[in-house]
């Protein structure tokens, strides 16, 4: 959450036309949240997908603190120099972590935990963060993996490991729409115009979306309508939008 906070706040202090709305106050929260997710990044927790089974290091939850980190030696350069390699160090620091702890070492994509060989679709998030920077090789090979483990009928599991409830059986809609973005973000844009105009299929009368998605018969399951579906299918329709 400290990453998610600090990702929503940046264009405050980025964008010009907001200039007016900085404060010493509100940059003394922003960074002091990103202290926070440079001290917890790598920490054992219960992840984006709250799992009810043995907590470990969750690499989206590090990718986070990297984020804030990040973020924030961003801000700081134009706003507080004196921090701004301090939060870049962190930055690095957290980087190459994740690279060390979180990489699968065959087919060299990102993993979910730390150590782990298994994926989930929040690391999709990696590439739309800039994570890999112009690194593409990596990029695609973490989206081929999150697609062959966890793609059903062209929709996405948010993962195929057991989370104390059971091994999930339906897509989390969202996920599928991260997918969009993903590929539209290394030069896939076609690849990516095909994924979300198959998402328009299981579209309800009203347009409106569910959490889930029964992926062998397309039909909605769980919250009804759901907000970051909504969000998500926004999202990817400008990352897949062609470049004019």
């Amino acid at each position: 959450m400290y990453g998610e906070v600090i990702l929503a706040l940046t264009p405050l202090f980025i964008d010009p036309r907001f200039r007016d709305q900085v404060s010493e106050p509100l940059l003394d929260v922003v960074e002091g949240l990103a202290r926070r997710a440079a001290l917890l990044a790598g920490t054992p927790d219960a992840g984006i997908w709250e799992l009810r089974t043995e907590w470990k290091p969750q690499t989206f939850s590090s990718l986070m603190c990297w984020a804030a980190t990040d973020r924030m030696a961003k801000i700081a350069r134009i706003h507080r120099p004196a921090v701004a390699e301090e939060f870049a160090a962190a930055a690095a620091r957290i980087h190459q972590e994740i690279l060390t702890n979180a990489t699968d070492p065959v087919h060299g994509n990102l993993t979910s935990e730390y150590g782990s060989r298994e994926v989930d679709a929040s690391l999709l998030q990696a590439i739309t963060l800039g994570f890999f920077g112009e690194n593409r090789s990596a990029a695609r090979a973490t989206i081929t993996a999150i697609r062959r483990d966890l793609e059903r009928n062209e929709w996405l599991l948010r993962y195929r490991t057991d989370d104390g409830f059971g091994v999930p059986e339906v897509a989390f809609a969202v996920c599928t729409f991260w997918l969009v973005e993903a590929l539209a973000r290394v030069g896939q844009e076609d690849e990516a115009r095909e994924v979300l105009e198959r998402c328009r299929a299981i579209q309800a009368p009203l347009g409106l979306l569910a959490e889930d998605v029964a992926p062998t018969t397309g039909k909605m399951w769980g919250n009804f309508p759901q907000a970051y579906s909504h969000v998500g299918c926004i999202h990817a329709a400008f990352a897949a939008d062609p470049r004019w």
